[in-house]
Formats: C-alpha cells, sequence, structure tokens
C-alpha cells in the first residue's frame, strides 16, 4: 500500500463528514477468495462509496442491496465484476478477441471498482491474488472503445486524475481540476 498516496488523497479530499458502515474486510478471502487493496480498504473505511465530479462513482461492498435477487456484500460486488463482463460482451460482440482481459476476480483478470454514467469501468488487474497492493488499475473507455493501464493502485489513479495528470482525465470526467466528491449512499452491512 503507498501510505503517502492514501494520506495524500485524504488530505486533499478532506473531512469525510460521515461516519460510513464498517466493512468486514478480514471475511473477504473467505467469502470471495480474495483480499482488497489497502489503499482501497483505507479509502472505503474513510469516505465510503463516493462519487467524484458527479460522475466517477467508487464502488463498495455493501450490506444490502438496492436490487431484488441480487447478492449483498463481497458476493455482490464480484457480481458487479459479472455485469460489467456481460456489458463488455455486448460491446465486442462482432470481435470478442479485442477485449484484452479476462473479467474475472482471478490472477490475470479484471476485478472491478468503479465506473461513470457513460460506461466507463474501472478495474484492478489482479497480477496476483496473493499481492492486492501491486493490482494496477486498467480504465474501459467504452465510448471510445480504448482501454488504458496505470501503473498504481486507487489512491495513486485518484491522485492522478485530481491532479490532472492522468492523461486521459478529460474522457472520465467532464472537469477533473475540479473535483468535488460526495457521498453515495451508504448501505450498512448486515448479516
Amino acid at each position: 500500500m503507498n501510505i503517502d498516496g492514501s494520506a495524500r488523497l485524504e488530505g486533499l479530499l478532506g473531512d469525510p463528514g460521515r461516519v460510513p458502515s464498517r466493512i468486514p474486510w478480514e471475511e473477504s478471502a473467505e467469502r470471495i477468495g480474495l483480499e482488497f487493496p489497502a489503499d482501497y480498504r483505507r479509502l472505503v473505511d474513510v469516505y465510503g462509496s463516493i462519487r467524484f465530479g458527479g460522475d466517477l462513482s467508487i464502488w463498495v461492498p455493501s450490506g444490502r442491496t438496492a436490487y431484488p435477487g441480487y447478492p449483498n456484500g463481497f458476493e455482490g460486488f464480484v457480481h458487479d465484476t459479472a455485469a460489467v463482463a456481460e456489458e463488455l460482451e455486448l460491446a465486442y460482440e462482432d470481435d470478442p478477441d479485442e477485449i484484452p482481459y479476462l473479467v474475472c476476480p482471478s490472477t490475470g483478470g479484471l476485478l472491478a471498482w468503479g465506473g461513470t454514467g457513460n460506461g466507463e469501468r474501472c478495474f484492478w488487474l489482479v497480477t496476483d491474488l496473493a499481492c492486492p497492493d501491486e493490482w494496477p488499475v486498467v480504465i474501459w473507455f467504452q465510448e471510445i472503445g480504448q482501454w488504458d493501464r496505470f501503473e498504481g493502485g486507487i489512491a495513486e489513479f485518484l491522485l492522478a486524475l485530481i491532479d490532472g495528470e492522468y492523461a486521459m482525465a478529460g474522457e472520465l470526467l467532464a472537469a477533473p481540476a475540479a473535483l468535488p466528491w460526495t457521498p453515495c449512499l451508504d448501505r450498512p452491512w448486515a448479516e
């Protein structure tokens, strides 16, 4: 984990103004076979689910779903990745070999963690299940049919987005330099 990156991100984002529901991270390996990157856990523990620039949402495992029949918790988070895989299959139905990655939370595959209303999706590339802090960020820019790999975790990626250092920031957000964030609905963990 890049502690400096996480601390710097928190410094830029400021006071969360709320205490999000606690997520039992210690259960993720048993429930879905993987742990989450430490910078992501820290971001979610401090801010919960948030939206940047009114559009880029950071997804979190939640204890309750808004959709009947939809799985909760860590299983629901993995289900979101399966839903994105379906989006990709539709987008690439004429040439599925153009999808550069497997979309599944296993070594060599993608695990979705966010997206925009325009269909851009943010992932981790699961390079090694045992080393989640080393997973790079991969973005699928659905509207322009392009993929980009960012060599850093979620905190470093969000910092590059906020600082305007991420070359494709304009494809994700309308105004990356002015990046206010807002909390999303907190769905408490309940077993």
